[in-house]
């Protein structure tokens, strides 16, 4: 789910916009900590006009998109993703969701899975060595 609530909650000139998807990614070179992916998108969108004014325009549409880019897993436990795509289906108002643009970009900050246990010990192994020294 990605919505727009608290953008125009914010600026009341944005558009409410809500985005129900199912997403696949796949991600390459797993093994590092910078991956390239592609992911695909499918799903449905929903716009608030919210004036009756803009009843007469379309606010809905199915979702199908691609998109392409990358994901870096930093040393914290975030993993922090940037992609570009394109919405396959989009509108002009007339036809479709006016509000719905062919070009996509989501920049994002997760959380990323948690550390391996070989990991947690060595961060927990460095914490007592730490305190030892301190008594």
């Amino acid at each position: 789910y990605v919505t727009t609530r608290l953008g125009s909650a914010i600026n009341s000139n944005a558009i409410i916009q809500d985005n129900y998807l199912f997403t696949t990614t796949w991600y390459f070179g797993k093994r590092s900590d910078f991956r390239t992916l592609a992911r695909f998108n499918m799903g449905y969108f929903v716009a608030d006009y919210e004036d009756p004014m803009f009843d007469a325009l379309e606010n809905t549409s199915f979702l199908l998109s691609p998109e392409f880019g990358f994901a870096w897993r930093s040393k914290s436990p975030l993993k922090i993703m940037a992609t570009v795509g394109y919405n396959l289906i989009s509108g002009n108002g007339e036809e479709g969701a006016g509000s719905l643009y062919p070009g996509i970009s989501l920049n994002n900050e997760t959380p990323d899975h948690p550390l391996p246990r070989a990991d947690v010990g060595r961060l927990h192994t460095g914490s007592r060595h730490h305190r030892h020294h301190a008594r």
